[in-house]
This record gives C-alpha cells, structure tokens and sequence, in this order.
C-alpha cells in the first residue's frame, strides 16, 4: 500500500500522481519429492491469486489521471523433474497458466489506458495481456 497526498491542496490535486493500487498476492503450493514408483521427481503444484484494488485516489487536475477498477487474477503451475532408472534428471517440464479466467484488466500505472477508442474490442486504451499458458521444458546438458 501506498499513500501520497500533499496537504492544503484543492481535491484535484490532493493526491499525488502515478500513484499504485492496492494489491494483495498470495500463493499456494504443495511440494512432492517423489510420487510413488513413478520416474517424477519434486513435483509440484501451485495456485495463486493476485487482487489488485480500485484505485480513486487520482491526480484528476487538468486531466492528468482518471480512475482505475479493481481486478482479480488466478494463476496456476505444475511441474516436475523426469528420470531415468538411476534417479539422474532427464529433463524438467513446466505447465503454467496465468490469468487464467481471461479477466481484461489495465494497470493504473499503465500510460496505454488513455489510448484512443478501440472498435475491434468496444474498448478504450490498451488493456494487458489476457490468458497465458506456457510450457518449458529444461534438458539439463554435461560435458565431459
């Protein structure tokens, strides 16, 4: 959290400007070092949320900023190591999905959201980026 206001000011210009929202983060994790016989190795699993507040503490004098919703985000991750008979790691493999329910969201700190109206989306500004899954794969190498 972070507050900002210069005192004896008009209500315009009571807050200072490019100030954050709120936010709050928090994550869940659960650790497996090895799952049964299986060749899978500290597996893992985690969810998190991300919850960034409105923000209306704004410099609104001469325009300089306007107000900004609030917003959730639900990410979520596995991943684990793979190998061989021997317990050596083969490779690791990685799943993660971020903004998982697709929320449309722009950062208060963000200048793109005063962009000019947008008719292939209905929006106003450039909004951040929606869902993203991605997959990694590590292929650890020795030389000898």
């Amino acid at each position: 959290m972070v507050r900002a206001i210069q005192f004896d000011q008009p209500a315009g210009q009571k807050y200072l400007p490019f100030i954050p929202a709120d936010r709050l983060q928090s994550e869940l994790r659960v650790n497996f070092r090895k799952v049964g016989t299986t060749r899978l190795h500290n597996l893992y699993a985690r969810g998190g949320v991300e919850h960034t507040f409105a923000q209306n503490r704004v410099f609104s004098a001469f325009e300089t900023e306007t107000s900004t919703p609030g917003y959730t985000l639900v990410n979520v991750g596995l991943g684990s190591d793979v190998t061989d008979g021997k317990d050596k790691t083969l490779f690791s493999v990685y799943l993660t999905a971020n903004n998982l329910f697709d929320v449309g969201y722009q950062s208060h700190l963000s200048r793109l959201k005063y962009a000019a109206y947008n008719p292939s989306n209905g929006r106003t500004g450039v909004y951040n980026q929606g869902r993203n899954v991605s997959v990694r794969v590590v292929v650890p190498l020795a030389f000898k």
